[in-house]
């Protein structure tokens, strides 16, 4: 009688122990409220959606061959990698530039063989009237970079302005590591706006 009576509280002490340790669960795997979020950060999701959509497309000759680049032109471009020790480049990626025929928008495209690795729509908003371009001659903490484009002060070949500008807006990196394309802080570029090489 006295054991039956041990196994009941013995066995009642494990339910309840149980019961404990799922209410614990229980507390910890229910979510917390989630915060509300504004129609902007909806917007911006949509739009980067709707951006990244000619990701893994091809063209034969010009970017305007596929849909989403097909109202813009081609601004330039450049090769990017490793410069190499005989001031050679190693590359088999491509940085080009489109935008449409009213400068709003420009787009900064990532290739490699003709296929699109990614690409990003460049807010103008934050970027003063007459800066220039430049999609090369930039240098990160000394050394010319070639994945790097950045938005500067405008240089007058034929003026009397230093070569080396200082004054930088805006600057993209387009990694071929990662094959993205995102901004970069302004600290330790300059560029070499006269620059000629690989």
């Amino acid at each position: 009688m006295k054991n039956t009576f041990l196994n009941i509280v013995l066995l009642i002490l494990l339910v309840a122990c149980k019961n404990a340790s799922d209410k614990t669960v229980s507390k910890v795997v229910v979510p917390k409220t989630k915060e509300e979020t504004t129609s902007t950060d909806h917007q911006q999701a949509k739009d980067t959606v709707k951006q990244k959509t000619a990701i893994g497309k091809t063209y034969n000759k010009w970017l305007n061959e596929i849909d989403e680049f097909k109202d813009n032109s081609d601004r330039g471009w450049h090769s990017i990698g490793d410069i190499n020790n005989d001031g050679t480049l190693n590359s088999t990626y491509i940085l080009r530039t489109v935008e449409d025929s009213n400068s709003i928008e420009k787009y900064i495209v990532l290739i490699n063989n003709k296929t699109i690795i990614d690409y990003l729509e460049i807010n103008h908003s934050n970027i003063p009237k007459g800066s220039q371009y430049y999609i090369d001659g930039i240098k990160y903490k000394g050394k010319i970079d070639k994945e790097l484009v950045a938005f500067a002060k405008s240089w007058d070949e034929d003026g009397d302005e230093e070569e080396i500008i200082t004054e930088i807006y805006k600057v993209y990196r387009a990694d071929k590591e990662t094959g993205k394309i995102f901004e970069i802080p302004t600290d330790g570029i300059m560029i070499n706006a006269d620059y000629w090489g690989p």
